[in-house]
């Protein structure tokens, strides 16, 4: 490209972009001033392309050409102009793979100064585009990452996780990330979040870990011991969790549900542990859900049209009190049960008439009708003697008919 020349300050790339691009004040003569000019001059080049009368495609070409080289020198001056409005490149990101040949070289050659970059989040749409590239340029050095899971929010540290993991060669490598996870220093229910994601726990039925000091250590001994509660029938599983300290039975009642699912006979006894110890917060969470699902995950292997119910599940759930927890998890069963609901099916016969959970169902009903532009919502609203889940039923009513009005 003759718009600029590979002379002069190349030299200073090791440098971190923000303290000499920014400082236009700096004496010409002293190296952030060459800095300063030096990225000044790949900035004029950047502009006087968006001016060429030149064909679109060899416009894509200079400007990408262009950025890698800027992305050398001043990684932080690049990436912003990467991201502009109204420029041709902007058509040509909607390919992956441009981003990834404009900066993943500078990324995988100075890592930290480009993550400091990100961490300012002064990117808009696109930061999440090119954290991802960052995150995918170093999905092999763990190090790097998880020493800057400091500066990431949990949903930051989650993508990364997803991406390390994606790609694992051998177990080796999933116990060398857990190993680098446990020295991270995020706080311990944090690194246990972190940990049950990283598939390389292996159960363990040694009970070392109640005598471990708090910290990392005991954190991945108890989850391996939670991943051998697991592969026991229900009488291994009472006799083990009969022998475990009051103390920690709260804990690992929670940790039950990450590794029990819906096919495991361990799953009520599973649940009845999880609310013996208070833990009432678990009916609604992701972990429930995820407990809950039938079939298999295996997107190649044929689903089954209306999966089995899960043996059981509705009448322990009919001991449940009346309480908002215990209804997210009636709407959850239903939902694993009845999953391809017709306009003239029913669940709501399922459960007693006057019980809650009969009328929690009548209410879940109404939603599933309206979806379905079916008008037996009207009538089902109508047989909910609950006060407040037939004010509920009729507010879904009186919203969807206002958003019909308005189509």
């Amino acid at each position: 490209m003759a718009l600029l020349g590979r002379s002069g300050g190349g030299g200073d790339a090791s440098r971190d972009a923000d303290t000499g691009s920014r400082d236009s004040a700096a004496d010409p003569a002293s190296p952030r001033g060459k800095r300063t000019s030096r990225s000044e001059a790949f900035r004029q080049a950047w502009q006087e392309l968006s001016r060429r009368p030149v064909p679109r495609e060899q416009r894509i070409f200079s400007q990408r050409e262009l950025l890698k080289r800027w992305a050398e020198f001043d990684l932080e001056s690049a990436m912003r102009a990467a991201m502009e409005e109204g420029w041709n490149l902007r058509y040509d990101l909607n390919n992956a793979g441009a981003l990834r040949s404009i900066f993943a070289d500078a990324f995988e050659k100075h890592p930290d100064e480009a993550w400091r970059i990100l961490a300012r989040g002064q990117f808009g749409p696109e930061q999440s585009r090119l954290e991802q590239l960052w995150f995918e340029t170093l999905h092999h050095d763990h190090h790097t990452v998880i020493s800057h899971f400091g500066e990431m929010s949990n949903q930051q540290q989650d993508q990364a996780l997803r991406v390390m993991t994606s790609s694992f060669n051998d177990i080796e490598e999933a116990e060398a990330l857990r190993s680098e996870l446990m020295k991270s220093g995020v706080s311990d229910s944090r690194l246990q979040d972190l940990l049950l994601a990283t598939p390389a726990a292996s159960a363990n039925s040694s009970f070392d870990w109640i005598g471990l000091p708090a910290g990392p250590e005991r954190i991945a001994a108890r989850i391996d011991w939670v991943m051998h509660l697991g592969t026991l029938d229900a009488g291994g599983f009472s006799a083990a969790w009969d022998a475990l300290p009051e103390t920690d039975r709260a804990e690992v009642a929670r940790l039950t549900i990450h590794t029990i699912k819906s096919g495991s006979p361990l799953l009520l006894p599973a649940l009845d542990r999880l609310l013996a110890t208070g833990q009432w917060d678990v009916l609604g969470s992701q972990q429930m859900e995820d407990a809950l699902q039938s079939g298999t995950a295996d997107p190649f292997v044929p689903q089954p049209e209306k999966p089995e119910k899960i043996p059981g599940l509705q009448d322990w759930a009919m001991n449940l009190p009346d309480r908002p927890e215990a209804a997210e998890l009636l709407r959850r069963v239903i939902q694993c049960d009845n999953p391809f609901l017709s306009s003239s099916e029913s669940f709501a016969g399922d459960f007693p008439a006057g019980t809650w959970q009969h009328e929690e169902a009548l209410l879940i009903m109404v939603g599933r009708k309206l979806d379905l532009d079916s008008p037996e919502a009207q009538s089902l609203a109508g047989q909910i003697s609950d006060p407040a889940r037939k004010q509920q039923a009729l507010e879904l009513i009186r919203r969807d008919a206002l958003l019909k009005s308005i189509r």
